[in-house]
């Protein structure tokens, strides 16, 4: 019998959490049955105490040459699982005296979820699930890795949505906010730089070029962003003029370097026949020494920005300094993103076309229908504007809009009054606000304010 077989047979008679995780994912991702899912993943118990291995079972890799003690075990297996990727949080998550400190604890049973992507943006999704218990006097761990990329793949366009700026293929601002907040948390005494680039005069594109080039542009600037920084970096999109590069383990000196490297060449996109030079501003901060919060290191990264773009003598020197904050530039900390967010009521942004796309939804809009975040917010109405107008108000809203978006009118704002449904049920009465607008790279979009007038 091999160990798969044998692996098998004792999951079908073990009632334990990780069975059962086991016996639910065998459904859910499709497999034939228990043996074709141990086949495709990963199983290992260990005697935490005594730091052995006791059961190193998958039909993928090749886990027999993998070291006996169980540290040494989880820091190969990450290494061989994710060639090239920093594997820090793993080795942190599943350390020996870690998860002895679980136990004491009393938290026996744990879960966690990682997403790896590599410069060519090949995601690996791994969930990872650990049941601590005690035999006799040793303490053990039962740990399930369970690679989720094809559920992943199969969902790649809602995927594409909450995690990923499709315009330039890079993370989009929640999800680059969300990993390198969690990173500092994980390493609080390591340095890292949080460096902003912004486009100069990106607006206009708009005007010289009816929209062509704006997103060339960012394509452009997007690559050259990738290709110098994708060692140790998240980069995202955080605006629309604007990126974020998190570098970890990023000095003054390492920063200065990159940025040397990235300045050498002449910046110009290219689309078809037309050609377009642009330049970027560059700020950044550094962790811990400007500051602990990363909040606060991006506020002073685009402070830096703000001020060099002002201040053409000050050439060269992209560190944020406290005197960039002092000298009279009073919007200096805040972008678009945060203002939106920040709006005391609930807006969405949407094309204009006939599916009527989400761009963006702030927090108030997610929270009035009482979704979790914006992904569970974009599931919930269809990905579509339509989907925020309760059924028996459908015909009279989409004969308002239609007569709205073929006006093409961008001066006025309209009202309309519908209903809404929330996630839990509930309806709503809103006024909601509507106006076209012209945006630097999509063309005509619309943006909606919605009011609650009362619920029912």
């Amino acid at each position: 019998m091999s160990d798969n077989e044998k692996l098998t047979d004792e999951f079908l008679t073990d009632h334990s959490y990780i069975w059962l995780v086991a016996k639910s994912m065998v459904q859910y991702m499709g497999f034939s049955d228990m043996m074709d899912f141990i086949n495709n993943n990963y199983y290992i118990k260990a005697n935490l105490t005594k730091n052995r291995m006791i059961d190193k079972v998958s039909g993928v890799m090749d886990l027999s040459q993998y070291p006996d003690d169980y540290n040494g075990f989880v820091y190969a297996f990450a290494k061989g699982l994710l060639p090239g990727t920093t594997i820090d949080e793993i080795n942190y998550d599943f350390d020996r005296n870690n998860l002895l400190g679980k136990y004491e604890g009393r938290r026996y049973f744990l879960s966690k979820e990682y997403s790896f992507g590599n410069r060519d943006s090949n995601i690996l999704q791994l969930d990872l699930y650990c049941q601590l218990f005690r035999e006799d006097e040793d303490v053990y761990a039962s740990i399930l890795v369970v690679n989720m990329s094809s559920l992943y793949n199969k969902s790649a366009n809602r995927k594409v949505h909450s995690e990923f700026d499709t315009l330039s293929g890079l993370f989009n601002r929640a999800y680059g906010e969300h990993h390198n907040i969690e990173y500092l948390q994980y390493h609080p005494d390591d340095y890292a730089a949080v460096i902003i680039v912004k486009i100069d005069d990106f607006g206009r594109f708009d005007i010289e070029h009816r929209h062509r080039m704006g997103g060339t542009v960012i394509a452009d600037i997007a690559a050259r962003l990738t290709d110098i920084f994708h060692k140790d970096c998240i980069i995202s999109r955080t605006g629309i003029d604007e990126f974020t590069i998190f570098m970890k383990n990023g000095n003054v000196h390492k920063v200065n370097e990159a940025i040397e490297e990235l300045l050498q060449e002449e910046f110009l996109a290219q689309n078809g026949e037309e050609s377009e030079a642009y330049k970027i501003s560059i700020g950044y901060a550094i962790y811990p020494e400007d500051s602990r919060d990363y909040s606060e290191l991006s506020r002073m990264a685009e402070t830096a920005v703000d001020y060099l773009r002002k201040s053409p003598n000050a050439e060269n020197n992209f560190r944020y300094d406290r005197q960039m904050m002092d000298a009279g530039n009073s919007r200096m900390g805040l972008n678009m993103m945060d203002i939106a967010d920040g709006i005391p009521g609930a807006l969405l942004v949407c094309r204009t076309d006939a599916a009527r796309e989400i761009l963006y939804a702030n927090h108030d809009m997610v929270s009035m229908f009482e979704c979790e975040d914006f992904e569970e917010f974009k599931e919930w109405v269809e990905d579509s504007q339509r989907g925020l107008v309760y059924h028996e108000d459908a015909a009279h809203v989409e004969k308002v809009m239609g007569e709205l978006l073929e006006t093409g009118d961008t001066e006025k704002s309209h009202l309309i009054c519908h209903h809404i449904t929330t996630r839990k049920g509930v309806i709503h009465e809103v006024e909601a606000t509507c106006r076209i607008v012209n945006s630097s790279y999509y063309g005509k979009i619309l943006y909606i304010f919605l009011r609650d007038i009362g619920n029912n």
